[in-house]
């Protein structure tokens, strides 16, 4: 008991589910993957209270004037899951998001700084 549930402690589910993500990471995936983040930061990046959006691929922050533990509350109410790191907001989708979720998620993050 509890052996499954260190960050770094390796057991047969995480190394099964280590190996299934490694065979599923292709050229093409990785550069859908730069080609979604590119698109994040470019649409948040135009609204006049984020400061910044910094990150590589899907893992971005982005820094604006909103307070990232409400923001990040009121994405979840509207069914957007992300985090805050220091002060600015953490998203992390997955590297497989379809697109049209994608943009529905960008959609709702853009309304929620807008307020």
């Amino acid at each position: 008991p509890g052996s499954h549930g260190s960050t770094f402690g390796g057991n047969p589910v995480c190394a099964a589910a280590a190996v299934a993500v490694l065979e599923q990471l292709t050229d093409e995936l990785l550069a859908d993957v730069k080609r979604k983040g590119k698109y994040i930061a470019a649409e948040l990046s135009e609204l006049d209270n984020v400061k910044s959006v910094s990150g590589r691929g899907l893992m971005l922050g982005v820094e604006s004037d909103k307070d990232p533990k409400k923001l990040v509350k009121a994405l979840l109410e509207r069914g957007v899951v992300c985090l805050t790191a220091k002060n600015k907001l953490r998203l992390l989708p997955p590297l497989t998001i379809p697109w049209d979720a994608l943009e529905e998620a960008v959609d709702i993050i853009k309304e929620e700084l807008g307020k």
